[in-house]
């Protein structure tokens, strides 16, 4: 493992924001779906952020 990666493998969610961090949790269900398994990296990551976007915007009611 390179110097790089193993800078890059200690990141901890210090470091992330909520909306990347409710991204990664729709990612995750996003990704167990198979109805979405035929769609794009592109596609799949831009949903997680819409569904990140809409809980965000959720929890400032």
């Amino acid at each position: 493992m390179t110097t790089l990666a193993k800078k890059k493998s200690k990141t901890t969610t210090e470091d992330m924001s909520l909306r990347d961090w409710y991204a990664g949790k729709a990612l995750n269900g996003l990704l167990s779906n198979p109805e979405k398994a035929g769609n794009s990296v592109e596609e799949i990551s831009e949903l997680a952020y819409r569904y990140a976007d809409a809980m965000l915007r959720k929890g400032q009611k």
